[in-house]
């Protein structure tokens, strides 16, 4: 073999040799990016973490405010009713109590020369009261009537209640609706007043998510009528009486849970992001629309102050926060009942109507 053969083999050798190592290299550097792009999307998923446990902690924070602010108006309603008894209970202590034995007092003597005073005469019994024979018992209505005007003023129920018929066993409708009264009337102070559709449980565990609103509150808004205060306590039965008439001749609502969105942030969501579940119910704008008519010609106010967009809101976020809530799979369901809710109180009503073929 020629030297020159030699060189060249040797070249060659040394040029191999460089191009492992540049394979080597590369095979390095590809490990290296893999392990950094591990370790990002791990720090990734450690901000989510943080920031998931940031909102819970949060959302927690205001349940525990709001619960505090309501034992504070609690406790400041009892101070009142205590310090509106006070006058009755001191005058009570005042009075002598009974089965005590009167307190003996000495006579106090003449002074010497003193006209004595004239003994005071017997007291004239009273006569005796004749036995009313021709007094008849009251009639079974009046006594009902009675009793209804006391339950109007004790509960504030308005004066559309219907009358009693003075059966033996009572007007159960009346019953009824003045229970109803008596429960809206305990959720009244300062409460939300709406008429929805709640979801079903099946269909809760489907759009409920992590630290969103809880599933058994989970509903599609069909009309929000504002604040009791603005309802006024006249008109809580007066919506009550709309709904449950027109949920018996309207069938049940056809829907789609088509997809998911986000609404920015406003006044009406605290300053959040509200994350929702869209709806898809072609009988739901007229549905809605006799229903407004029906609570108009009640006498019953429906605001006016924004548009319609039927959604199902599944949490509240920070305003442009980072959400990591993925495609929703549309889902076909039905609403078959009518729910008016007053704060935690709700009522339902069935849809009865039968749908034209």
């Amino acid at each position: 073999m020629s030297d020159l053969q030699e060189i060249t083999l040797q070249q060659r050798l040394a040029q191999r040799e460089a191009e492992k190592k540049a394979k080597e290299q590369q095979r390095v550097q590809a490990k290296e990016r893999e392990a950094r792009q591990k370790e990002r999307q791990q720090d990734q998923e450690k901000e989510r973490e943080q920031r998931q446990k940031q909102q819970q902690q949060a959302q927690t924070k205001e349940k525990e405010t709001k619960e505090k602010e309501k034992e504070k108006g609690r406790e400041k309603e009892r101070e009142q009713d205590k310090q509106k008894r006070a006058p009755a209970r001191a005058a009570r202590g005042a009075a002598p109590a009974r089965g005590r034995a009167p307190v003996q007092r000495q006579p106090q003597q003449a002074a010497p020369g003193a006209q004595k005073a004239p003994p005071k005469p017997p007291p004239v019994p009273p006569p005796p009261k004749k036995p009313d024979a021709d007094k008849k018992p009251m009639d079974p209505v009046k006594r009902a009537e009675q009793l209804t005007k006391k339950l109007r003023s004790r509960y504030q129920l308005p004066s559309d209640v219907p009358k009693p018929t003075g059966t033996p066993k009572r007007d159960k409708a009346m019953e009824g609706l003045i229970q109803e009264g008596r429960q809206l009337l305990e959720a009244y102070k300062g409460a939300g007043v709406m008429i929805a559709f709640f979801l079903t449980p099946s269909l809760q565990k489907k759009v409920a998510v992590p630290g969103g609103e809880p599933p058994d509150e989970l509903h599609l808004t069909v009309i929000y009528l504002g604040s009791a205060n603005d309802v006024g306590e006249e008109k809580l039965l007066e919506v009550s009486k709309v709904c449950k008439r027109y949920a018996k001749r309207t069938p049940p609502m056809r829907a789609m849970l088509s997809g998911s969105g986000r609404f920015s942030a406003g006044k009406t969501s605290g300053g959040k992001d509200v994350l929702y579940v869209s709806v898809d119910a072609p009988d739901l704008p007229e549905f809605r629309q006799k229903l407004v008519q029906a609570l108009t010609r009640a006498g019953v106010t429906v605001p006016k102050d924004h548009g319609y967009t039927p959604h199902v809101t599944q949490a509240y976020v920070d305003a442009g926060a980072y959400s990591s809530l993925g495609r929703f799979e549309p889902t076909r369901t039905t609403f078959g009942k009518l729910t008016l809710s007053v704060g935690t109180w709700r009522r339902s009503y069935p849809l009865e109507g039968t749908r034209d073929k």
